[in-house]
């Protein structure tokens, strides 16, 4: 469903040669179908899209929007109700390639000023939080304004593969929010995909 629309775009420069991927739900299975379409092919530039929970009220849904920076969330330990990261933990070094600062960061800053749209800061969950604590941790610890389930397994393998990259998500709901009537997802699709076609008439 996610795809389907920037599939159907029309007008798109009969110069480039698109591939199209569904990767599925969850970083392990993005990680694989990512990697499976890099071991037969050479890409110039990789595209996510999809739709994602937004943290921030102010948002409005239906908008789209450009994911700078990345947070793999729940990826460490609660201990004595405080939450440590891989790198307080000493597990890794938040600075050592992919990541910067223990983020997952765009460098490509053309591209995310050609789609026109605001750049934000995602969270990638393997779960769709509803959960008023971590909702709090992901707005606080990691500074998040959206959420997605594969971000940043994307943006893991667009750095370590040294392949320029954007992720374009439409913001479809709050995060919390599980009445689905309430959902905005053919608007949050929408934007997404205009962004999208937007980004390749300036290839």
């Amino acid at each position: 469903m996610e795809l389907t629309a920037v599939k159907n775009s029309e007008s798109l420069p009969s110069s480039l040669s698109l591939y199209y991927t569904t990767t599925g739900v969850g970083v392990i299975s993005t990680v694989y179908h990512l990697m499976e379409m890099l071991s037969k092919e050479k890409f110039d530039l990789m595209i996510q899209v999809g739709i994602a929970g937004s943290f921030d009220q102010q948002l409005p849904l239906g908008n789209a929007v450009n994911i700078e920076k990345e947070s793999i969330a729940e990826m460490g330990v609660v201990e004595n109700n405080e939450y440590k990261d891989i790198f307080k933990l000493g597990l890794a070094d938040a600075n050592v390639a992919p990541y910067s600062d223990g983020l997952l960061l765009n460098p490509h800053k053309h591209l995310l000023a050609a789609s026109g749209l605001t750049n934000v800061t995602g969270v990638t969950n393997n779960e769709i939080t509803t959960d008023p604590i971590k909702i709090e941790r992901y707005k606080h610890v990691y500074n998040a304004t959206i959420e997605s389930m594969e971000g940043a397994a994307f943006h893991y393998i667009g750095i370590m593969k040294s392949i320029p990259f954007i992720q374009i998500r439409g913001i479809s709901n709050f995060v919390g929010e599980r009445n689905k009537k309430n959902w905005k997802i053919d608007e949050a699709i929408l934007a997404y995909t205009k962004a999208y076609n937007s980004l390749l008439q300036q290839l």
